[in-house]
């Protein structure tokens, strides 16, 4: 009983660290590794692209690149992408998905990159609406697919349930944030603090287009399980679940699997 008493301050303590810790955001830190980009960075890609700024309604700018195909393209892209890093990585890793025929879009969140602003949840979802607002100034909403990845699935998934599209591509996806970090704090409540939701699964239900979703089997960061979830949801019947055996959090690309799963889906939803 004595032991366990000595206990007591202790914990106590240690919970009120975390609340504080949670209450006044401090774990943005830790969570959004961004990485900001002086405004005069030159980014330099293999094939040719179009830096473009968009003016959020507060008056935040949001930095994209629209990377360009060979030959006219059937649509466009919008791809949001995982947490570490900017453009600077990421329009690089992107660049493949130009081969399928398609522009494509690739922006920076706020305080990535170039971008600039107050980032929550609701400018997430807002800039994301800024973003498919500029594709539909080259596009209509049928020929626009969002794709999203790791951390961008949750302003993918958002935009795919408010605004009409040619399908939803989500590449390692989570459940809902607050699962993906509750796991990672052995089960803590976190979804008491955090202010960020981005309940894909929720979203899910409410999305009427197409979606694929693909998830590696060896994925460390967010476990398949997040993706058999969310696969079950789907309502579109060319809606499917690729796994991706061997398969990592940063590495389906590279997979044969990947590669057709992907080119079949698109085929499939071009023609839908």
């Amino acid at each position: 009983m004595t032991i366990k008493r000595k206990w007591i301050p202790i914990l106590a303590a240690f919970f009120f660290c975390v609340f504080l810790f949670l209450h006044f955001d401090a774990y943005e830190v830790f969570i959004f590794q961004d990485g900001a980009l002086p405004k005069d960075y030159k980014f330099q890609l293999q094939q040719p692209f179009e830096e473009i700024t968009m003016k959020a309604n507060d008056g935040a700018s949001i930095n994209g690149l629209l990377l360009k195909t060979k030959n006219t393209p059937k649509g466009i892209i919008l791809y949001f992408h995982g947490n570490r890093n900017n453009l600077s990585r990421w329009a690089s890793e992107c660049a493949y998905l130009t081969d399928y025929g398609y522009l494509v879009l690739v922006v920076d969140y706020r305080g990535y990159g170039k971008s600039t602003g107050i980032r929550n949840e609701a400018n997430f979802y807002a800039d994301a609406y800024l973003a498919y607002q500029h594709c539909k100034t080259l596009f209509p909403p049928e020929k626009i697919v969002a794709y999203g990845r790791s951390l961008g699935t949750g302003p993918a998934c958002w935009l795919a349930a408010n605004a009409k599209l040619q399908a939803l591509v989500l590449e390692t996806p989570y459940t809902r944030f607050t699962d993906l970090v509750e796991q990672k704090v052995l089960g803590f409540p976190m979804r008491w603090f955090l202010n960020y939701q981005f309940d894909n699964l929720n979203q899910l239900r409410n999305i009427d287009e197409p979606v694929l979703i693909v998830h590696g089997t060896n994925d460390r960061l967010i476990p398949i399980s997040h993706a058999q979830s969310l696969s079950k949801v789907c309502k579109h019947p060319y809606s499917s679940f690729l796994v991706v055996k061997g398969g990592g959090h940063n590495n389906l690309p590279t997979y044969q699997t990947y590669k057709d799963g992907l080119d079949y889906f698109l085929k499939k939803a071009d023609k839908n």
